[in-house]
Protein backbone atom coordinates (compact mmCIF):
# COMPACT_ATOMS: atom_id res chain seq x y z
CA UNK A 1 0.00 0.00 0.00
CA UNK A 2 1.53 3.56 -0.64
CA UNK A 3 1.79 5.82 1.44
CA UNK A 4 0.67 9.46 1.53
CA UNK A 5 3.94 10.87 0.77
CA UNK A 6 5.10 8.45 -2.37
CA UNK A 7 1.26 9.19 -3.63
CA UNK A 8 1.63 13.08 -3.18
CA UNK A 9 4.92 12.66 -4.88
CA UNK A 10 3.95 11.56 -7.72
CA UNK A 11 0.61 13.62 -8.00
CA UNK A 12 3.25 16.56 -7.78
CA UNK A 13 5.45 15.60 -10.50
CA UNK A 14 2.73 14.20 -12.72
CA UNK A 15 0.20 16.68 -12.71
CA UNK A 16 0.72 19.81 -10.46
CA UNK A 17 4.04 20.72 -11.28
CA UNK A 18 3.91 20.71 -15.15
CA UNK A 19 0.17 22.46 -15.11
CA UNK A 20 2.18 25.52 -12.56
CA UNK A 21 5.26 25.56 -14.50
CA UNK A 22 3.58 26.82 -17.32
CA UNK A 23 1.79 29.21 -16.01
CA UNK A 24 3.65 30.32 -13.11
CA UNK A 25 6.97 29.33 -13.38
CA UNK A 26 8.49 31.96 -11.68
CA UNK A 27 6.23 32.04 -8.70
CA UNK A 28 6.83 28.11 -8.26
CA UNK A 29 10.68 28.46 -9.05
CA UNK A 30 10.42 30.66 -5.51
CA UNK A 31 8.39 28.59 -3.49
CA UNK A 32 8.56 25.67 -1.16
CA UNK A 33 6.45 22.55 -2.17
CA UNK A 34 5.61 20.05 -0.53
CA UNK A 35 3.75 17.87 2.60
CA UNK A 36 3.85 20.08 5.32
CA UNK A 37 2.45 20.60 8.89
CA UNK A 38 -0.33 18.58 10.65
CA UNK A 39 -0.86 14.85 9.81
CA UNK A 40 0.59 11.02 10.28
CA UNK A 41 1.83 11.52 6.55
CA UNK A 42 3.89 14.11 7.64
CA UNK A 43 6.13 11.89 9.39
CA UNK A 44 5.21 9.06 7.50
CA UNK A 45 3.42 6.60 10.04
CA UNK A 46 0.03 7.01 7.92
CA UNK A 47 -1.52 3.73 7.47
CA UNK A 48 -5.03 2.09 6.56
CA UNK A 49 -6.80 3.59 9.06
CA UNK A 50 -5.27 6.98 8.45
CA UNK A 51 -7.80 7.14 5.04
CA UNK A 52 -10.82 7.98 6.81
CA UNK A 53 -10.56 11.61 7.03
CA UNK A 54 -7.93 14.16 6.23
CA UNK A 55 -5.72 12.31 3.68
CA UNK A 56 -5.16 11.40 -0.04
CA UNK A 57 -3.10 13.65 -2.52
CA UNK A 58 -1.29 16.57 -0.71
CA UNK A 59 0.64 19.43 -2.12
CA UNK A 60 1.37 22.20 0.46
CA UNK A 61 2.66 25.42 -1.65
CA UNK A 62 4.69 27.67 0.27
CA UNK A 63 4.89 30.70 -2.34
CA UNK A 64 7.41 33.84 -1.46
CA UNK A 65 5.99 36.43 0.76
CA UNK A 66 5.61 38.86 -2.35
CA UNK A 67 4.65 36.42 -4.53
CA UNK A 68 1.43 35.52 -2.50
CA UNK A 69 0.76 38.88 -1.65
CA UNK A 70 0.43 39.65 -5.24
CA UNK A 71 -0.91 36.66 -6.82
CA UNK A 72 -1.78 34.27 -3.89
CA UNK A 73 -5.36 34.19 -4.58
CA UNK A 74 -5.18 34.02 -8.19
CA UNK A 75 -2.69 31.24 -7.71
CA UNK A 76 -5.28 28.96 -5.58
CA UNK A 77 -8.33 29.48 -7.96
CA UNK A 78 -6.07 28.60 -10.85
CA UNK A 79 -5.17 25.67 -9.53
CA UNK A 80 -8.64 24.67 -8.40
CA UNK A 81 -9.72 24.96 -12.01
CA UNK A 82 -6.92 23.01 -13.66
CA UNK A 83 -6.81 20.41 -11.28
CA UNK A 84 -8.37 16.99 -12.04
CA UNK A 85 -10.73 16.18 -9.52
CA UNK A 86 -9.21 12.62 -8.41
CA UNK A 87 -5.65 11.28 -8.37
CA UNK A 88 -4.57 7.27 -8.91
CA UNK A 89 -9.00 7.83 -7.67
CA UNK A 90 -8.29 9.19 -4.78
CA UNK A 91 -10.29 13.24 -4.62
CA UNK A 92 -8.60 15.98 -4.52
CA UNK A 93 -9.31 18.69 -1.86
CA UNK A 94 -8.54 22.14 -1.09
CA UNK A 95 -9.27 22.44 2.56
CA UNK A 96 -8.30 26.42 3.79
CA UNK A 97 -6.77 25.24 7.08
CA UNK A 98 -5.85 21.77 7.66
CA UNK A 99 -3.63 21.48 4.53
CA UNK A 100 -4.83 17.89 3.83
CA UNK A 101 -4.95 18.52 0.33
CA UNK A 102 -3.56 20.98 -2.16
CA UNK A 103 -3.13 24.35 -0.05
CA UNK A 104 -1.47 27.63 -0.66
CA UNK A 105 0.20 30.09 2.00
CA UNK A 106 3.19 32.23 2.52
CA UNK A 107 6.57 31.18 3.90
CA UNK A 108 6.20 33.92 6.58
CA UNK A 109 2.33 32.80 7.44
CA UNK A 110 3.06 28.92 7.94
CA UNK A 111 5.95 29.85 10.17
CA UNK A 112 3.32 32.09 12.16
CA UNK A 113 0.98 29.26 12.59
CA UNK A 114 3.06 26.95 14.28
CA UNK A 115 6.16 28.88 15.77
CA UNK A 116 4.27 32.38 16.43
CA UNK A 117 6.82 34.10 14.32
CA UNK A 118 8.68 34.44 10.99
CA UNK A 119 11.81 33.83 12.46
CA UNK A 120 13.59 32.42 15.48
CA UNK A 121 13.37 33.88 19.15
CA UNK A 122 16.01 36.59 19.69
CA UNK A 123 16.09 35.28 23.49
CA UNK A 124 15.47 32.81 25.63
CA UNK A 125 11.68 34.10 26.90
CA UNK A 126 10.72 33.92 23.34
CA UNK A 127 11.29 30.21 22.67
CA UNK A 128 9.27 29.15 25.72
CA UNK A 129 6.54 31.25 23.80
CA UNK A 130 6.74 27.89 21.51
CA UNK A 131 4.90 25.09 21.47
CA UNK A 132 7.07 22.03 21.34
CA UNK A 133 5.02 19.43 19.35
CA UNK A 134 4.43 22.53 16.75
CA UNK A 135 8.11 22.91 16.63
CA UNK A 136 8.28 18.89 15.63
CA UNK A 137 5.68 19.69 12.80
CA UNK A 138 7.27 23.10 11.86
CA UNK A 139 10.92 20.88 11.66
CA UNK A 140 9.58 17.67 9.51
CA UNK A 141 7.27 16.92 6.87
CA UNK A 142 9.02 16.35 3.18
CA UNK A 143 10.26 19.10 0.89
CA UNK A 144 9.86 18.36 -2.66
CA UNK A 145 11.75 21.36 -4.24
CA UNK A 146 12.71 24.65 -2.32
CA UNK A 147 14.92 26.15 -5.50
CA UNK A 148 15.38 29.25 -3.51
CA UNK A 149 16.55 27.58 -0.11
CA UNK A 150 14.85 30.12 1.89
CA UNK A 151 12.13 27.69 3.23
CA UNK A 152 14.83 25.48 4.26
CA UNK A 153 17.07 27.77 5.83
CA UNK A 154 14.07 28.85 8.04
CA UNK A 155 13.27 25.77 9.11
CA UNK A 156 16.94 24.68 9.82
CA UNK A 157 17.31 28.18 11.99
CA UNK A 158 13.86 26.42 14.38
CA UNK A 159 16.04 22.75 14.55
CA UNK A 160 16.20 23.12 18.24
CA UNK A 161 16.45 24.86 20.83
CA UNK A 162 19.28 26.94 22.33
CA UNK A 163 21.26 25.26 25.39
CA UNK A 164 19.83 27.50 28.27
CA UNK A 165 16.03 26.50 27.23
CA UNK A 166 17.36 22.80 26.52
CA UNK A 167 18.39 22.68 29.97
CA UNK A 168 15.59 24.68 31.53
CA UNK A 169 13.04 22.32 29.82
CA UNK A 170 14.95 19.33 30.70
CA UNK A 171 14.57 20.47 34.48
CA UNK A 172 11.19 21.34 34.09
CA UNK A 173 10.39 17.75 33.00
CA UNK A 174 12.64 16.14 35.68
CA UNK A 175 10.68 18.33 38.37
CA UNK A 176 7.11 17.31 36.16
CA UNK A 177 8.43 13.63 36.48
CA UNK A 178 9.25 13.55 40.08
CA UNK A 179 6.35 15.89 41.94
CA UNK A 180 2.94 15.70 39.95
CA UNK A 181 3.03 13.79 37.02
CA UNK A 182 5.23 11.00 38.63
CA UNK A 183 5.60 7.32 40.47
CA UNK A 184 4.68 9.67 43.98
CA UNK A 185 1.13 10.21 42.42
CA UNK A 186 0.96 6.64 41.19
CA UNK A 187 2.20 5.24 44.28
CA UNK A 188 -0.21 7.05 46.44
CA UNK A 189 -3.57 7.17 44.79
CA UNK A 190 -3.27 3.66 44.27
CA UNK A 191 -2.32 2.87 48.00
CA UNK A 192 -5.73 4.51 48.40
CA UNK A 193 -7.28 2.81 46.52
CA UNK A 194 -8.38 5.63 44.32
CA UNK A 195 -7.60 3.98 40.75
CA UNK A 196 -9.21 6.30 38.71
CA UNK A 197 -6.60 9.31 39.76
CA UNK A 198 -4.23 6.57 39.80
CA UNK A 199 -5.11 5.82 36.23
CA UNK A 200 -4.67 9.69 35.42
CA UNK A 201 -1.33 10.59 36.85
CA UNK A 202 0.13 6.80 35.62
CA UNK A 203 -1.24 8.30 31.93
CA UNK A 204 0.51 11.45 32.49
CA UNK A 205 3.70 10.30 34.14
CA UNK A 206 3.90 7.75 30.64
CA UNK A 207 3.65 10.91 29.02
CA UNK A 208 6.46 13.41 30.75
CA UNK A 209 9.01 9.82 30.78
CA UNK A 210 8.14 9.26 26.79
CA UNK A 211 8.84 13.78 26.28
CA UNK A 212 12.04 13.75 28.49
CA UNK A 213 13.59 10.75 26.21
CA UNK A 214 13.12 13.19 23.11
CA UNK A 215 14.84 15.99 25.33
CA UNK A 216 17.79 14.08 26.07
CA UNK A 217 18.15 12.83 22.22
CA UNK A 218 17.87 16.42 21.41
CA UNK A 219 14.89 16.39 19.33
CA UNK A 220 11.24 17.71 19.18
CA UNK A 221 8.91 15.63 20.96
CA UNK A 222 5.98 14.71 18.22
CA UNK A 223 2.30 15.31 18.87
CA UNK A 224 0.89 12.75 22.19
CA UNK A 225 -0.51 10.53 19.61
CA UNK A 226 2.92 9.81 17.78
CA UNK A 227 4.87 9.55 20.86
CA UNK A 228 5.00 5.99 21.25
CA UNK A 229 5.56 5.23 17.46
CA UNK A 230 8.47 7.34 17.45
CA UNK A 231 10.34 6.42 20.78
CA UNK A 232 12.08 3.43 20.06
CA UNK A 233 13.32 5.33 16.83
CA UNK A 234 15.44 7.40 18.88
CA UNK A 235 19.34 7.60 18.71
CA UNK A 236 19.88 6.48 22.53
CA UNK A 237 17.15 5.40 25.32
CA UNK A 238 14.21 4.83 23.01
CA UNK A 239 14.69 1.05 22.42
CA UNK A 240 15.97 0.95 26.36
CA UNK A 241 12.88 2.37 27.61
CA UNK A 242 9.86 1.89 25.22
CA UNK A 243 9.78 -2.20 26.73
CA UNK A 244 9.83 -0.81 30.43
CA UNK A 245 7.12 1.20 29.65
CA UNK A 246 4.96 -1.58 27.52
CA UNK A 247 5.62 -3.65 31.12
CA UNK A 248 4.29 -0.80 32.83
CA UNK A 249 1.20 -0.60 31.08
CA UNK A 250 0.53 -4.14 30.65
CA UNK A 251 0.59 -4.82 34.24
CA UNK A 252 -2.21 -4.68 36.71
CA UNK A 253 0.07 -4.67 39.73
CA UNK A 254 0.14 -0.85 40.85
CA UNK A 255 3.88 -1.43 42.67
CA UNK A 256 5.03 -3.00 39.48
CA UNK A 257 3.87 0.44 37.67
CA UNK A 258 5.40 2.34 40.02
CA UNK A 259 9.16 0.78 39.82
CA UNK A 260 8.75 0.60 35.99
CA UNK A 261 8.95 4.55 36.11
CA UNK A 262 11.21 5.01 38.75
CA UNK A 263 13.53 2.62 36.79
CA UNK A 264 13.42 5.13 33.82
CA UNK A 265 13.78 7.96 36.52
CA UNK A 266 17.07 6.45 36.77
CA UNK A 267 18.27 5.72 33.15
CA UNK A 268 17.80 8.99 33.16
CA UNK A 269 19.42 9.97 35.54
CA UNK A 270 22.56 8.05 34.91
CA UNK A 271 21.75 9.46 31.12
CA UNK A 272 22.45 13.09 32.58
CA UNK A 273 25.51 12.14 34.40
CA UNK A 274 26.93 10.48 31.04
CA UNK A 275 25.80 14.01 29.13
CA UNK A 276 27.82 15.95 31.56
CA UNK A 277 24.42 17.62 32.76
CA UNK A 278 24.45 16.47 36.69
CA UNK A 279 26.65 14.93 38.48
CA UNK A 280 26.71 11.04 39.23
CA UNK A 281 23.15 10.49 40.85
CA UNK A 282 23.10 8.76 44.05
CA UNK A 283 19.85 6.19 43.63
CA UNK A 284 17.92 5.18 46.34
CA UNK A 285 15.55 2.29 47.23
CA UNK A 286 12.15 2.43 46.72
CA UNK A 287 10.28 5.39 49.18
CA UNK A 288 6.77 4.43 50.21
CA UNK A 289 6.43 8.36 50.99
CA UNK A 290 7.90 9.75 47.89
CA UNK A 291 8.48 7.19 45.65
CA UNK A 292 11.77 8.36 44.54
CA UNK A 293 13.73 11.74 44.60
CA UNK A 294 16.42 10.69 41.60
CA UNK A 295 15.05 13.41 39.43
CA UNK A 296 14.60 16.35 41.86
CA UNK A 297 17.98 16.43 42.23
CA UNK A 298 18.90 16.17 38.28
CA UNK A 299 16.25 19.29 37.99
CA UNK A 300 18.25 21.29 40.99
CA UNK A 301 21.71 21.05 39.72
CA UNK A 302 20.26 22.14 36.47
CA UNK A 303 18.43 24.83 37.64
CA UNK A 304 21.46 26.42 39.84
CA UNK A 305 23.00 27.38 36.62
CA UNK A 306 20.01 28.97 34.69
CA UNK A 307 19.38 32.69 34.94
CA UNK A 308 17.30 33.63 37.24
CA UNK A 309 14.63 35.36 34.86
CA UNK A 310 14.03 31.33 33.50
CA UNK A 311 13.72 29.74 36.75
CA UNK A 312 9.67 30.46 36.99
CA UNK A 313 9.17 30.87 33.44
CA UNK A 314 6.62 28.21 31.83
CA UNK A 315 7.04 26.88 28.78
CA UNK A 316 3.86 26.95 26.28
CA UNK A 317 1.77 24.19 25.67
CA UNK A 318 -1.06 25.29 23.87
CA UNK A 319 -0.79 23.77 20.54
CA UNK A 320 -1.62 24.95 17.38
CA UNK A 321 -4.22 22.66 16.94
CA UNK A 322 -6.43 24.02 19.08
CA UNK A 323 -7.13 26.71 17.32
CA UNK A 324 -7.42 24.68 13.87
CA UNK A 325 -10.22 22.65 15.51
CA UNK A 326 -12.09 25.48 16.26
CA UNK A 327 -11.52 27.49 12.91
CA UNK A 328 -12.19 24.02 10.62
CA UNK A 329 -15.50 24.20 11.87
CA UNK A 330 -16.44 27.04 9.45
CA UNK A 331 -14.41 25.71 6.81
CA UNK A 332 -16.87 24.70 4.31
CA UNK A 333 -14.43 22.76 1.87
CA UNK A 334 -12.97 20.47 4.62
CA UNK A 335 -13.82 16.87 5.54
CA UNK A 336 -16.10 17.96 8.77
CA UNK A 337 -18.02 20.35 7.35
CA UNK A 338 -19.20 17.98 4.53
CA UNK A 339 -19.94 15.41 7.18
CA UNK A 340 -22.14 17.63 8.70
CA UNK A 341 -23.95 18.27 5.30
CA UNK A 342 -24.55 14.77 5.07
CA UNK A 343 -26.09 14.09 7.88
Amino acid sequence: MPTGIEISRDFYAQIVKPILAQKYPEELNRAAVGVFGTGSDTVGLDDELSRDHHWGPRVNILMADEDYNRVGDEFLSFMKDALPPDFECFPIGFPKLTRGGVSVESIGHYFRCFAKMETPPLTDLDWLRTTEADLFHLTHGVVFEDASGEFTARREAFSYYPDTVWKKKIADWCLYFTGSTSPYNVNRCSRREDFVSAEIFFGAAVKRAMELCFLLNRSYAPYTKWLSRLLPDLPKLGKEVMPIIDRAIASRDWHERVMCLIEIAHIYAKEMHRMGLTSEPHLQEFDPTFADLTLYESALQLYKELPEELLHAKFNEEEYWEYLAREVLFDTDDYFQKRLQKS
